[in-house]
């Protein structure tokens, strides 16, 4: 479960980022704090979500 959040995390901020940049290169202003919330939101979601049911043990034991 643990990796499960890390990866959601990670793919919310990647999410995030990917956004910022998106906006940033057609110069389109970003104010709206509800479209990041959104987005980060469904970034850990689909991470998270994509390891929990993928069925795949991480644990190394």
């Amino acid at each position: 479960m643990g990796n499960a959040i890390v990866s959601g995390v990670i793919g919310g901020i990647i999410c995030l980022i990917c956004t910022w940049l998106l906006f940033d290169m057609f110069n389109l202003p970003l104010v709206m704090t509800n479209v990041y919330i959104g987005i980060g939101i469904g970034g850990f979601f689909s991470s998270f979500f994509a390891i929990v049911f993928s069925g795949k043990s991480c644990n190394k034991s």
